[in-house]
């Protein structure tokens, strides 16, 4: 049994998945490492894995999941972008970009 249905073979290879300690379970280390692809998921302090032996995980994987995770948190700050006003993709798509370049500009 699948412990997640979005987590199939159809998408592309990738050579490592980066989650949260919220997505800490065997089940999905085991579907993610079928297809050739290394978890980097921490685990939680009171994890009861079979293995005992802590995962070592990326920490420049880390560093980069945590930076793109606080840009998108920071792009649904502009309301539009987190409640969607817009009805066509492509405006949307126009929408969140232009939200990333006000972003951008604030870093300069």
């Amino acid at each position: 049994m699948k412990c997640c249905s979005w987590f199939d073979n159809s998408r592309k290879h990738a050579e490592a998945l980066s989650t949260d300690i919220g997505y800490d379970c065997d089940e999905l280390r085991g579907q993610i490492k079928q297809t050739n692809t290394t978890p980097n998921i921490s685990k939680r302090s009171n994890s009861k894995s079979k293995d005992q032996n802590p995962n070592p995980i990326d920490d420049y994987l880390h560093k980069l999941r945590h930076l793109v995770e606080n840009a998108f948190e920071k792009c649904k700050r502009f309301r539009a972008v987190a409640t969607r006003h817009d009805k066509l993709l492509v405006c949307y798509q126009g929408t969140v970009a232009l939200a990333f370049v006000c972003q951008w500009v604030r870093l300069l």
